[in-house]
């Protein structure tokens, strides 16, 4: 998709954009789908915004599993206390740091709330 015509006016589109959100629950409930795009979804919404600069607002539940940025549990209670442990505090994909690199360039700042499950 281009920028032209996808943005609106938070005035002009308020009842149209309430309408929308209020839809998205019943659109997704009752899926059985645990895949996610995160990486996908971000390259989109900087290309997107990049001309005007702005804020993307990320809230997320699942692991980013599907596309670029995708990533894979990891966790290894044995390396807990060895000296491989900071390991598991390293960067497992480079996408993040460059999508975010490239949201700066063009002003925009990326919020993320991150809700994993138990």
């Amino acid at each position: 998709p281009v920028a032209d015509g996808l943005l609106v006016s938070l005035v002009e589109g308020r009842g149209v954009l309430e309408r929308t959100l209020k839809k998205i629950p019943g659109m997704f409930a009752g899926t059985q789908v645990t895949s996610s795009a995160l990486g996908s979804a971000l390259t989109a919404a900087v290309k997107l915004i990049a001309p005007i600069g702005g804020k993307i607002i990320v809230v997320q539940s699942s692991l980013p599993t599907v596309g670029e940025g995708k990533l894979s549990l990891r966790d290894d209670p044995k390396l807990y206390g060895t000296p491989k442990e900071g390991s598991l505090l390293q960067p497992a994909s480079p996408f993040y740091k460059g999508i975010a690199t490239e949201a700066q360039r063009h002003q925009v700042c990326i919020d993320t709330f991150f809700f994993p499950h138990p």
